[in-house]
């Protein structure tokens, strides 16, 4: 059976910091999808399921590097 995706959610990040939050999550495998919402959380998808996992497990405060700190969740389906 296969598992619902997996989003992350990342509220906290300034506009135009779109591009240091590609390259911190890319360092966990790649990305198929990053869109900002209307409430300013940034949605990013991977595009395998198992990274998403990864990165999904955290539910908590963060420092990206040339970002600060942002409040990292996750959602599944769509």
């Amino acid at each position: 059976m296969l598992s619902k995706k997996k989003t992350l959610v990342i509220g906290g990040v300034g506009l135009w910091q779109e591009v240091g939050v590609q390259k911190w999550c890319e360092a966990f495998g790649e990305v198929s999808g990053m869109r900002r919402m209307s409430n300013g959380d940034i949605h990013v998808t991977f595009k395998k399921a198992k990274v998403a996992d990864t990165v999904c497990r955290v539910q908590a405060r963060v420092f990206i590097e040339d970002i600060g700190s942002v409040q990292l969740s996750w959602f599944e389906g769509k």
